[in-house]
């Protein structure tokens, strides 16, 4: 992942019936390193990547072969392969990822065919091209298929014998003979082209199959999955500064809610210690996960951050950079994880250091913070492993008791009453939020709760409610509730017995929030 060269981009504009699809994939060729020793396996990718914010379809000829393929100096893989001719939808969502790898083995294939500087060209659909160079000793073998008439078979063993050949398989068919051969300290190509020009042998070439190791998608925005309900439990190892003694817990961080805010969508999350909201948004079109914090948004990290990219990310607590992209086993699966490192600044000499490590389609799994002692004081330090996720429904771990704070509402919202129809009471029920910034937007609060701001607690500031009910003209005939009341949930009861039968409408109303909807009474 390391060497990876991003040399050709190009945008296509495709045409499908009755619409026009402007899709913008970009391909990327690069190799598990850049300098390899004598016989080494050379481990190759390309990756197709739709930059596009939108979806980007086509049918491959192929089906899983003969789809990304590539040179290696004048040896071509579509040459010695077989494609299948059943076709395959490919669907490029916006910004993932698909990756064909190839594990080329020196003595299977005979390359690198050159000494010294090695070119590889990736191929794809629609012209799609990009190069990279390599460094590796030529190698001296490789596998040929040869075919010789049993008339010459003396003749031939001369040959394996000046070449010390292994015979690796023999077969017989009629008045022919075919064999594959392993041979050492020679130039592969040297030799088929040697021996083409012998009478001796009806046939020679090269052995080498070329097939995928293995195709994989990426969507950088499985790092950090969130969906309303999602949990992550994590074992907390904390000792602060000045003190000896290290203390132990859990706390949960959960998915709460999503609202629209500044007409831009953020999920809600809690935290089981204090209840601070944090208000983060992910970024479709680029990656990058954004956190509302102090009534503006700042961008926390760039999930398609490749590692030595030296480019601090985070705006909101400090500064932040990628320093790995590697995998890890994690909950039993191998998994790709992304390793940041981050700071509360650049240049200070009393600084909050540490890592932390997102992994694919679980989020973040770790974070080792470290606290920098003054003079005179212990340092400290506190470190999060994960060891319980609920992930989109799936679970992940084993799940602990932690203690949770009450899950105060976090906007406004009025329910449907029930039954309805009603004769002569239904019930209904509504929420107050804990925080009014959730319900009426940034710029009304003062104060927008974050994970990094320890010290907040949830505003429970009385808010004036009133809860009415209307006649279909749009007459008051019962005031239910008209008063101060805490961030929560509550439920009425309202009854009929004195109202006619029809449709009457209750409407919730605190400040600039107003809901209403329709009941009908019958009798």
């Amino acid at each position: 992942m390391t060497y990876k060269k991003k040399l050709a981009i190009l945008v296509i504009s495709l045409f499908f019936i009755n619409s026009t699809l402007v899709a913008q994939l970009e391909l990327s060729v690069y190799t598990d390193k850049d300098t390899y020793q004598y016989g080494e396996k050379i481990e190759l990718f390309c990756e197709v990547t739709n930059t596009a914010d939108t979806t980007f379809k086509f049918f491959a000829g192929s089906y899983e072969s003969c789809q990304a393929e590539f040179s290696f100096n004048d040896f071509n893989s579509w040459e010695h392969t077989d494609c299948l001719a059943t076709s395959e939808l490919l669907i490029f969502n916006p910004h993932t990822s698909k990756i064909y790898s190839w594990k080329i083995e020196p003595s299977e294939s005979g390359l690198p065919n050159n000494d010294g500087t090695q070119m590889i060209i990736g191929k794809y659909y629609f012209g799609l091209l990009d190069t990279i160079y390599i460094n590796a000793p030529q190698f001296l073998g490789g596998k040929l298929h040869v075919g010789f008439l049993p008339i010459n078979s003396d003749s031939v063993q001369s040959i394996k014998d000046s070449l010390n050949i292994t015979v690796l398989e023999h077969s017989e068919y009629g008045t022919s003979i075919s064999e594959l051969w392993q041979i050492e300290g020679y130039q592969i190509d040297s030799v088929i082209n040697h021996f083409q020009k012998d009478s001796i042998l009806t046939y020679i070439e090269n052995a080498v199959f070329v097939m995928y190791d293995k195709i994989e998608n990426e969507n950088p925005l499985a790092f950090y999955p969130l969906h309303v309900g999602d949990i992550w439990q994590y074992f907390v190892e904390e000792r602060q500064i000045g003190e000896e003694n290290e203390t132990a817990r859990y706390i949960e961080i959960s998915v709460v809610g999503k609202d629209t805010i500044d007409d831009k969508s953020y999920f809600i999350l809690t935290n089981s210690e204090n209840y601070c909201l944090q208000c983060l948004r992910i970024d479709s079109s680029d990656a990058t996960i954004w956190e509302l914090k102090d009534g503006s948004e700042c961008m926390i990290d760039s999930l398609t951050m490749l590692p030595n990219n030296k480019g601090f990310i985070n705006q909101c607590f400090g500064s932040s950079e990628c320093i790995s992209d590697t995998t890890k086993v994690i909950f039993n699966q191998e998994r790709g994880v992304k390793k940041f490192y981050y700071t509360d600044g650049t240049t200070c000499t009393f600084c909050t250091r540490g890592y932390y490590e997102y992994a694919e389609n679980i989020g973040k799994t770790f974070k080792h913070i470290i606290y920098p002692a003054p003079e005179g004081f212990e340092g400290g330090y506190k470190i999060e492993s994960l060891v319980y996720a609920k992930i989109s429904g799936a679970e992940y771990g084993a799940k602990v008791s932690v203690p949770l704070q009450d899950n105060l509402p976090t906007k406004f919202s009025l329910s449907q009453n029930y039954p309805n129809p009603f004769n002569p009471s239904t019930t209904i029920k509504y929420s107050i939020p804990s925080i009014a910034v959730i319900a009426s937007g940034a710029k009304q609060s003062s104060k927008i709760a974050t994970s990094s701001d320890e010290t907040w607690t949830p505003r429970n500031d009385n808010l004036n409610i009133t809860l009415k009910i209307y006649d279909i003209l749009g007459r008051e005939v019962a005031t239910l509730v008209n008063k101060e009341q805490k961030a929560g949930n509550y439920e009425v009861q309202f009854d009929a017995s004195n109202l006619t039968s029809g449709i009457y409408f209750y409407r919730l109303q605190s400040g600039s929030f107003v809901e209403s909807r329709k009941m009908i009474l019958i009798k």
